[in-house]
């Protein structure tokens, strides 16, 4: 059951924040790692639901060339 509230009759209420880092490849170097290019890193976060934070960083992207990349790569990590 879920965590306990500050009234006995009331469930806790989470939040939980949400991470996310948009940047743009540039090279590869010697060991075949991808480069990040110089100060091309944008980070958001936001405690927002999964819906609104998608969108949050699905702009950022956009914003950033999403639509020219012609590889796009989309990390997530969901806690049990």
């Amino acid at each position: 059951m879920g965590q306990k509230g500050k009234k006995d009759v009331q469930p806790a209420h989470k939040r939980e924040v949400k991470l996310g880092c948009v940047c743009t490849q540039t090279n590869w170097d010697d060991n075949a790692y991808a480069v990040r290019g110089p100060e091309s890193t944008n980070n958001t976060r936001a405690i927002d639901t999964a819906e609104e934070f998608g969108k949050r960083i699905y702009l950022e992207a956009w914003d950033r060339g999403w639509n020219r990349a012609d590889k796009k790569v989309v990390m997530g990590y969901k806690a049990e």
